[in-house]
């Protein structure tokens, strides 16, 4: 889409369905040299058409991630996003571009506001979701959303298609209300089923990307709502996770039917807090549909939840991401590392430009990789191999 068009789309939308509508666009960021993909943003909040062809090259190039969030959040009323499809989700060609510039999340904390946790009809990848919870161990603000991804007119509606991923905000359904919910993270997760959860203190009532002060050693107790159809399943099971991992799963026999709202409802009063953190739930329906809250944040007394990352003796992170890093080589400013993003998973092998900051897999596949070694041929070019199992056995490639 041209620049051009994009400012007729609402008044369009707008004639054709009773809705708010919210003007955004899924960018595709790159390296701005040539036209390799380094990752998709979702951008809301903004007024005006955001380039995805980079001007100063002549023969094309995707605008640099830097520049693309830099527009975004610069715009009147603090344009945000997230990051769309940031892992490899199925076997299709759109879902093969996962994010590559991990580094911009320190970088731009205001404008990326979380990650794309349900993608299409694909619930959320493993990476994903211990990514998501190393981020918020360690004290970030970091959401998810569900997006369909589906690129067609013809699907505007209320109704998403089956089993295709959406979210659903909370509060009023006009439009300042939405983007406010979605900066915010007051959203839910879905590919159709509804719940979500909240925390009385202090007669108020906290939900999903609010904050409970508590002591340690105090109970809470969790009230949750849940609602299905026939097309989604019956309730199955709701996960509760913590800074510790899985903390507790509800069945339905846990639940009560309230025939006035419609709604499953549940009463969890045996949570204990340990200190700071969040809470955060996956739903889980008979057909295998699911649903997940964004986290309520738990702070202790005198302890902010606003962290920073420690700063090592002797110099910088060379990388932020929260996953297993180990066996790291060098080379003038190429750093190589594997990567494992679960207990006993396999391997990937990233890099890092010290030069530029880009840093960016290699590889990311089933397969398992390791030993990686970098070293410079006779023109200063980095050379990097690894060992890996594609071939049913350790090979050197």
């Amino acid at each position: 889409m041209a620049g051009d068009r994009w400012q007729d789309q609402k008044t369009k939308i707008d004639s054709i369905v009773d809705l708010p509508v919210l003007l955004g666009e899924e960018i595709t960021i790159g390296n701005g040299i040539n036209l390799e993909t380094q990752g998709h943003f979702l951008a809301y909040g903004i007024s005006d058409f955001v380039p995805t062809l980079s001007s100063y090259v002549p023969w094309g190039a995707r605008t640099e991630g830097d520049i693309v969030l830099n527009e975004v959040g610069n715009y009147p009323n603090q344009g945000f996003g997230y990051i769309a499809h940031p892992y490899k989700f199925g076997t299709g060609k759109v879902d093969a571009e996962p994010w590559r510039r991990w580094d911009l999340l320190e970088k731009y904390p205001n404008t990326i506001k979380g990650f794309e946790i349900l993608h299409n009809t694909h619930d959320a990848p493993i990476p994903a979701l211990n990514l998501w919870d190393r981020l918020l161990e360690q004290g970030k603000k970091f959401f998810a959303i569900g997006n369909s991804d589906a690129h067609r007119s013809e699907r505007l509606g209320t109704i998403p298609e089956p089993g295709e991923a959406f979210t659903y905000t909370l509060g009023f359904p006009d439009e300042t209300q939405i983007l406010n919910a979605l900066r915010a993270g007051n959203s839910i997760a879905s590919n159709g089923p509804f719940i979500t959860v909240t925390i009385e203190k202090n007669a108020e009532d906290k939900g999903p990307s609010e904050e409970v002060k508590a002591n340690v050693g105090s109970n809470l107790t969790l009230n949750i709502e849940w609602v299905s159809n026939s097309d989604y399943g019956e309730l199955e099971k709701v996960e509760i996770f913590d800074k510790e991992g899985h903390h507790k799963t509800l069945t339905k026999n846990d639940f009560v039917f309230d025939s006035g709202t419609q709604t499953w409802k549940a009463f969890y009063n045996n949570y204990t807090v340990k200190g700071d953190g969040y809470i955060r739930l996956r739903g889980k329906t008979t057909l295998g549909k699911v649903a997940y809250t964004n986290p309520i944040f738990v702070s202790t007394k005198g302890a902010s939840l606003d962290k920073k990352y420690p700063t090592p003796s002797g110099g910088d992170f060379v990388t932020l991401d929260p996953f297993n890093n180990s066996t790291p080589d060098v080379d003038g400013n190429t750093v190589i590392w594997r990567t494992v993003y679960e207990s006993g998973g396999n391997g990937d092998i990233y890099v890092k430009n010290l030069s530029t900051g880009v840093e960016e897999p290699i590889t990311f596949d089933l397969y398992n990789q390791a030993s990686p070694s970098v070293s410079r041929n006779s023109q200063g070019q980095a050379i990097i191999v690894w060992a890996d199992t594609r071939n049913g056995n350790w090979d050197k490639v």
